[in-house]
C-alpha cells in the first residue's frame, strides 16, 4: 500500500483532513492492542463521537482508501453539524 496506495494523489489529498500516524505493532504493540489492530496493514479512520471506526484491513487499491476516507469524512461532517448550535 505505502508503493501504490498511500502516492496517490486523491489519497495524498483527502490524507490532508486527517491525522495520519504510522504504527509498527512488533514495536507498540500496546497501541495495536487497544485498536483491535490484529492484521497488517490495517488502515483506522477514527471520527470522534462515532459510535464506530472504519477499519480497512489488507492491502487496497486506492480507490477503496479513497472511498472509506470520503464516507468518514461524510461521518464526521454530519456529527459536527448536530452538536452546532
Amino acid at each position: 500500500m505505502a508503493r501504490e496506495a498511500f502516492r496517490d494523489d486523491g489519497v495524498v489529498s483527502l490524507s490532508e483532513q486527517f491525522v495520519c500516524i504510522l504504527v509498527d505493532i512488533n514495536k507498540e504493540w500496546k497501541i495495536a492492542t487497544g485498536f483491535r489492530i490484529e492484521a497488517t496493514p490495517t488502515v483506522s479512520l477514527i471520527v470522534p463521537k462515532a459510535p464506530t471506526q472504519r477499519v480497512i484491513e489488507g492491502a487496497q487499491p486506492p480507490e477503496v482508501l479513497v472511498e472509506e476516507m470520503q464516507k468518514a469524512l461524510k461521518t464526521a461532517n454530519a456529527l459536527a453539524s448536530k452538536t452546532r448550535i
